[in-house]
């Protein structure tokens, strides 16, 4: 999601603006009050952003501490100025949406049970709480490349 992406939030649900809002109670996950950590610039009162510019000078050990709040408070974040260029995002985004959007049965050839498998498709699912869960993930080893890249899936071509 942007930063320019606009978050309609109450107790319990965050959509993202002109998003469904009529959604099942076993859809809505509550949002945690995490606390704000000094310096830490906020998304929205819900998604650290930290700014990596100054990871390699004298304020390095600042936003090391500030990757580790977010970590350990929030459990995601997002960053700025990490040298990444926007048209390799943009290729990244393009492409799992292709995975994402595959057939049912395509996807599956990466679906294992076994959670210690180095390649992984999970698939919503209702948890014995009876919230359905409602994402759909893929995870994938990727360091060192050239160990798993051959094991990634080979659809969409542009996954590999």
């Amino acid at each position: 999601m942007s930063p320019s992406k606009k978050l309609e939030a109450d107790d319990n649900l965050a959509l993202p603006a002109g998003a469904v809002t009529n959604v099942p109670p076993t859809y809505i996950d509550p949002i945690s009050n995490a606390q704000t950590f000094s310096g830490l610039e906020i998304l929205e009162g819900c998604c650290p952003i930290i700014d990596l510019e100054a990871l390699h000078g004298p304020r390095r050990a600042d936003i090391i501490g500030q990757l580790g709040h977010a970590c350990q408070h929030y459990g995601f974040f997002l960053v700025k100025n990490h040298g990444i260029q926007e048209t390799m995002i943009n290729d990244m985004i393009g492409t799992t949406r292709e995975f994402f959007n595959l057939p049912e049965e395509e996807k599956m050839k990466s679906f294992t049970p076994d959670p210690s498998s180095g390649i992984r498709h999970d698939t919503p699912f209702q948890d014995k709480t009876n919230v359905f869960v409602s994402r759909e993930s893929l995870k994938f080893p990727s360091y060192p490349l050239e160990d798993y890249v051959n094991l990634w899936p080979s659809n969409p071509a542009s996954f590999r």
